[in-house]
This record gives structure tokens, sequence and C-alpha cells, in this order.
């Protein structure tokens, strides 16, 4: 028989199948089915005190570039990510050491690293399909906070919110070790599937909720102000005096005018103006603590808020290019927040307003345009500041950077009046001393320091670096910027008004303030375990984490507020309780260094307190509406790991840790339920998108032979990592101090 072969008729025997690259796990990851950090040793065979072997030399030889492509993963379709070496991934975890970077300078810089594009050859490989040779050494220096991931479509950059939950990975390690003995393994094994069968039972639960709840109205002409004029002014009147303090969008006397107009005649008012009135009445729902007389008021303000987006979408015309169109913008923004409606992406929407400001010229100051008149002026000047506000804090909350710098526009702060004080009839202005407070006098400092603002959101998520050249010296700046302005904030607060009144307005403006020092001093916090240079980071963390989740003085408004809210109202709750577990888990161990049992001391009380209330509002959050429970399980979780001090790697301390997560997710789990008790739907099947019901989820169904510890759902998915998302436990979004 003649061989088909081309090799001159000789049998080829077929080559047998090669993996295209080596493992780059450790074998015991490997054999745990647990995601490794290629560290050496790595992080979770430090935390369970096994021995890490690699199968194939050293973690750096296991990333030589292949011919066929760069060394690296593929975070999305795409999106390219080269790994980082063991020492950035170790240096990341423990902190700088004087003898570990030959590039180190003296006078407390900031390390810069070289941008991603510079690092390596690969930038453009994913988009183009070319293949780009490029050497060990181009890989190695990739900074890893450079690394970013898509979630649910969406990119979570480095100030977002789900960056903050880094540190929480050693806590997840510790679950996903094993125990000692059998039993003790069988039974944190059935404790684990019954923390992912309540998971999926909360989440189908939510969904139902979510699915019965109204998506858009039909038509906006149809929603209408449908309250007794009576409820609706106290509404008008909760908006005017809380808000109106930092987020200047309407002229109150002549908004009251128009108000009133409104209800003489509602038939044959405008759209525009009506559509104006339930947004600001919406906004007044969110503050009111006190239940309201209104069957379903809830999905009466959400109709309204969709009858206004709806009107905006509709065909561009002249009248959508409007001061009213701005203002009506504007107030849709904070009504989405406030009525956690669409809350936490409102920086997309951000963009059309900004856009629309600047094409109507609110960028350029108003001394520009002779024929204008004093109040108009006013108006534009007050409308741009709350437009420039509302992006920057959408940008920090979205982890991106800011859409406009302070380059872009020229417009000068409000002037420092009172809203009587001007009228269309005013010819010239009398602004009152610095001294003395007005109207606009929170709006004015908040601008005021909005530079410094502007520059921390920026550097935090910059994309042309991972880690921006800052020297210790502009960090100190920029964080005394911002405490001078809340300094200044709680001083030029009306004392005139009543003391609720003053209070909001002062945990308001503090808010929108200190968020900025907590996002801007929170990755640098964990790291003066190994390096003096970032106390003053975790002392700056912890004093912002603290104000922001108690404030002072305490206004039961507020507090509803930001418990009911979503974008700026729901993330300063996260930030500022993960900071404070992060704090609470730091001292902890610093302690076990010393001695090993102890009464805990005043601050440890303290700050176990301060977790508390952490847990206490992500529990009322969840039972105003809130769908997702991680936050509260993993908080406490934290506590049961303060309260076990010492022994997080004693099976015992696993096994009250995994029993922590159960009963919050079955706290959270009732409060779900009812919640759909209030709303009718308990009598409704439970169906999610895959189909299931909750009794597909019940503890009966648990098999120990064929469930084991590393099985199942990632443990790491419990403090909401991004599965994509590969950085190093101690997180290196942030600059480095040396």
């Amino acid at each position: 028989m003649v061989s088909s072969s081309v090799n001159g008729g000789d049998d080829v025997q077929p080559n047998p199948r090669k993996r295209r690259r080596p493992p780059i796990s450790c074998q015991e990851c490997r054999r745990r089915k647990v995601k490794c950090n290629r560290a050496e040793p790595c992080g979770h065979c430090v935390l369970s005190k096994k021995q890490c072997h690699y199968g194939l030399g050293s973690a750096q030889d296991r990333r030589i570039v292949h011919d066929r492509a760069p060394s690296g993963r593929i975070v999305n379709d795409r999106t390219f990510v080269p790994y980082a070496t063991p020492t950035q991934a170790t240096a990341s975890a423990i902190g700088p050491s004087p003898a570990s970077d030959a590039t180190r300078l003296s006078g407390h810089v900031l390390a810069a690293q070289p941008p991603v594009e510079h690092s390596c050859g690969i930038a453009r490989c994913a988009y183009s399909g070319e293949t780009t040779n490029v050497t060990p050494d181009n890989v190695t220096n990739v900074p890893p906070g450079a690394r970013m991931s898509l979630n649910k479509s969406r990119l979570f950059g480095k100030s977002h919110w789900t960056n903050s939950t880094l540190d929480f990975q050693r806590t997840a390690a510790v679950l996903d070790t094993e125990s000692g003995n059998a039993p003790e393994n069988e039974s944190l094994a059935r404790l684990k599937w019954e923390i992912g069968s309540l998971l999926q039972k909360c989440k189908l639960r939510s969904n139902k909720i979510k699915s019965c709840q109204l998506s858009r109205c039909r038509f906006y002409a149809q929603a209408n102000l449908s309250v007794a004029k009576d409820i609706a002014d106290e509404m008008v009147h909760l908006y005017t005096t809380r808000f109106e303090s930092v987020f200047r969008i309407l002229h109150v006397p002549s908004f009251w005018n128009e108000y009133e107009l409104y209800w003489s005649e509602p038939l044959v008012a405008r759209t525009v103006l009506k559509l104006k009135i339930q947004l600001v009445t919406a906004i007044g729902i969110a503050i009111r603590q006190a239940p309201i007389d209104v069957p379903d008021v809830y999905t009466m303000a959400r109709q309204w808020l969709y009858a206004a987006q709806e009107w905006l979408s509709g065909p561009m015309k002249k009248n959508r290019i409007s001061i009213e169109s701005l203002q009506l913008q504007c107030l849709l923004i904070l009504a989405r927040q406030a009525l956690a409606i669409g809350g936490d992406i409102v920086w997309i929407s951000m963009g059309t307003v900004v856009r629309t400001a600047m094409q109507m010229g609110l960028h350029r100051d108003p001394k520009h345009f002779k024929k204008m008149g004093i109040l108009e002026g006013e108006i534009r000047r007050r409308l741009w500041a709350t437009i420039l506000e509302l992006n920057i804090q959408a940008a920090l909350d979205a982890g991106v950077p800011p859409t406009i710098s302070s380059n872009d526009f020229d417009t000068e702060a409000p002037s420092d009046i009172n809203d009587k004080d001007i009228d269309e009839e005013t010819l010239a202005l009398q602004e009152h001393a610095a001294t003395a407070p007005t109207d606009s006098s929170l709006q004015r400092f908040l601008l005021q320091s909005l530079g410094a603002r502007l520059e921390v959101a920026r550097r935090m998520n910059d994309i042309t670096s991972a880690m921006p050249e800052m020297s210790y010296d502009e960090l100190v700046t920029l964080t005394t910027s911002i405490t001078n302005a809340c300094r200044n904030c709680s001083t030029h607060i009306l004392r005139t008004i009543s003391p609720d009144i003053a209070a909001f307005h002062s945990n308001f403006a503090d808010l929108l303030l200190r968020r900025f020092i907590l996002h801007l001093h929170r990755p640098l916090a964990g790291r003066a375990r190994s390096d003096a240079l970032y106390y003053f980071s975790r002392k700056m963390s912890l004093d912002a984490a603290l104000a922001i989740l108690d404030p002072l003085p305490k206004n039961a408004e507020f507090m509803h507020l930001v418990l009911l809210g979503s974008g700026m109202f729901k993330n300063r709750m996260i930030h500022a309780s993960l900071a404070v577990a992060l704090e609470l888990l730091l001292d902890v161990q610093e302690q076990v260094l010393v001695v090993s049992s102890q009464e805990p001391s005043g601050y440890r009380k303290m700050l176990m307190e301060a977790l508390r209330e952490g847990l206490r509002q992500s529990a009322e959050r969840i039972r105003l509406g809130e769908t997702n429970v991680k936050l509260h399980m993993k908080l406490a979780m934290a506590m049961r790991q303060v309260e076990v001090t010492g022994g997080e790697n004693s099976s015992s301390s696993t096994t009250q840790l995994a029993q922590s997560a159960k009963e919050s997710l079955e706290s959270s789990y009732a409060t779900i339920v009812r919640r759909a008790a209030d709303e009718g739907d308990v009598d409704v099947e439970d169906r999610g998108n895959g189909g299931g019901s909750l009794e597909d989820f019940e503890p009966d169904g648990f098999d120990p032979e064929v469930f084991s510890i590393g099985s199942g759902f990632n443990l790491d998915d419990l403090f909401l990592i991004p599965a994509d998302l590969d950085m190093t436990i101690d997180g290196t979004a942030a600059p480095t101090l040396v």
C-alpha cells in the first residue's frame, strides 16, 4: 500500500496534542480549584499554610512569551491583559520596601509607573489581530493597577466601589481553605452550599420584585400630578428648602409663581412646567420619612420620572434646547438617584446634560453676552455650577475620568446673594459680605474646591498611567483644599433657618466633599502596615469614613434619603463601611502580632460600633428596596472575623465565618420576602432568568458525596470582585508613596 504522505512516502505519526501554554497556577490552587494570584508563595497558600509549588520552574519562567501570542489573558472580546510578575504582585500586597525598587527617590514622591502602551507592544493586538513579539522584560513592567474589567457590560474604574473590596480577598480565601478533618470538611461544605442556595433565592425573589415594577409609561401626557395640592405643597417645600442649598437649579421665587399658576389652570399648563413640578415633587417624596397617604406613591413618582425621560428623549426641537429643558435634565438626574431608579448609571446621561449646557453657552460667563439680563445670567451661573457638581460626583461613582476640565469654561461663581434679592426687574446686584451666609453660600464653597476634586477624580481614573505621578506635598495639598471646603461649608450655613434644615445642608455638603478624601486615601490605607508614610492616608481614610457613615449633626431626613437612594447616596455607605471594616481587620492583625488574647481596646470597640452602624444601614437599605445582599453579608463576615480574634486560619474560625454569611443571607432573604408581601407578591411563584423556582434551592438537595470544598461557586464572588479582574489582595489602583 502506497502511503499518501508528502514526506517521501514515509509514514508520519501524528504529533500528540500538546497544551498550548503551561499551567500558571500553583499545584495547590489547581488541586483546590481556586484562583491563584501566581505569587511565590501565592496568597492562598500563605493563608492556608501550605507548601506552594509550581510545576514548571518559577513563576517568571512560566510567563515567557510564546511565539504565537504574548503572555496574558483575554478579559473580554476586545481587551488583552498581560500578566504581572511575582515581584509586582508581592510588592503591591505587602507595601513598598526601601530595598525593593532601584528607582526609589527621596523627597516623598509617589512613584510613576509607565503607561500600558509604553510598557508592552501589544496594546492594539486585540483589535487588529496582529501578533507582536514582546520580550519578558516588557511584560514584567506592566503596572497591575492598569487593569480594568468589564462586568455586566460596565467598566469598573479605579474609583468604583468594587475596587474597595480587594482587601477582603483574605476573608474569602479563608473560606476556600480546607479544614483539618472529614467531619469539619463536610460541615463547612454544607454551609458553603447553603450560602450559594440562599444567594440564588435572594436573586430570584429580587428579580421577581423588579419585574413587577413599572418600567416605562406609554405616553408622558398621561403622567399627571395626581396628588392633592396640600401634599404637593409639602413635597415642593421639602425640595426647595433642602436640595436647593447645594444644587441650585431653580430660582425659588420664580418657581413658586409658576407652581401656583399651574394649580390655577392645570389643564392648560405647558408640558415642561408640569414635568418640572412632578420631578420636584418626586424628590420631595424621597426625603419625607413619614408615609404619604397616597396609594402606590413610589409607583406614581416612578411614572413621573419615566414621563420626563420620554419627553426629553423625543424629537429634538427648539423647546428641548432651553433653560427649562436643562433644569428638567438636572432634576431628572437628582430624582433618579434619590428614588433609586437607574441612579447608578447617571454618568451616561450626564454627558448629554454637559453637552446641552455647552451648546447653550453656559460654559461661558454671562458677561460675554451684553444683552442678557441680570436674573438670567445668575440662573445660568447657578445651573452651570450644579452641572459641574453633578458631573464630578457621577464620574467618581462610575470610576471614569471627568468629562470636563477647568480649562473648558470661564463661567464665574454665582453671586453671593439670596433669591429674594433678585428678580426680572433687577438692574444691578448688591452682593453680601463674604462672611454673611446666603442662599448661594454652599454652592460657592463647593465650587471653590471643584479644582481639587477634579484632580482627585482624574488621578484616580487616569487611563494613561496606572499610577499617576504625584508628590506627597500634592497629596496633602489636595486633601487640605477639600477639608478646608468642608469647614467653610459648615461655617456658612444659614443659621436663621430651622435646625433640621441646617443639619440637612451640613450633612449634604459634607457628603459631596468628603467622598473625595475617602476615594483618594482608602486605597493607600492598607499599606500603612509596612510603611509609615501611609499612616496619613490611613487616618484620613478612617476619619472621612466615620464622618460619612454617621454624619453630625444627625438629621433623620438626610439619613432616609441616603438609605433609600442610589448613585452617590448608595456609594457613600459602601465605601465608608468597607473602609471601617478594613481598619478594624488591620487593627486585629496588628494586635495578634503583639499579644494573642486581650480585652478589646477602646479604639477597637469604637470601630466595631461603627461597623455595626454599617450593618444596620445595609439592612435598612434592603428593607427599603435594595436588592444586593452581598454588602451586608461581607460586613457580617468581617465582624465575625474580628470577634474570633486571631483565629482566621483555624477550622472553627472558618466555620464561624461561613455561618455568619449564612445568617446574614437568611436575615436579608426574610426582609426581601416581607417587602414582597407588602407589595402583594407572596402568592406568585418566583422564577428567575434560569427558569428555576425557590424550591429548587432548598438545603435538602445537599449531597456530601458530590459536593466538596473548592467546588461550586468561588467565595471571591461573595466580595463582589469581578471574576475577570486580576488584581492583588491589597489593590494597586493607587499611587505608591516612596
